[in-house]
């Protein structure tokens, strides 16, 4: 079992099954569209975002997924001083 998944996830996504393969990935199926995608890097909450993916997700589902990706991003800023030459 890996990593706790966001809320995000679980509220908008349906787990079906594992990938086939040694990532430990798995494929969800949107909520929303029935879509069915790979969970990896923001691959379903660039999806819940964009409308034009997902016609149906409600706009708090969108500013949600919006969040979360702006909150990862942030994460993986380097510290103001790091990389300066």
């Amino acid at each position: 079992m890996g990593r706790k998944l966001d809320p995000f996830y679980t509220n908008n996504f349906t787990c079906i099954q594992d990938v086939e393969n040694k990532s430990k990935r798995n494929f969800f199926k949107c909520n929303h569209c029935a879509a069915e995608l790979e969970h990896r890097e923001n691959r379903l909450a660039q999806h819940t975002s964009d409308a034009t993916k997902c016609k149906e997700a409600p706009p708090a589902a969108r500013i949600a997924a919006h969040t979360l990706m702006f909150k990862k991003s942030a994460g993986k800023q380097s510290a103001p001083g790091e990389g300066d030459s």
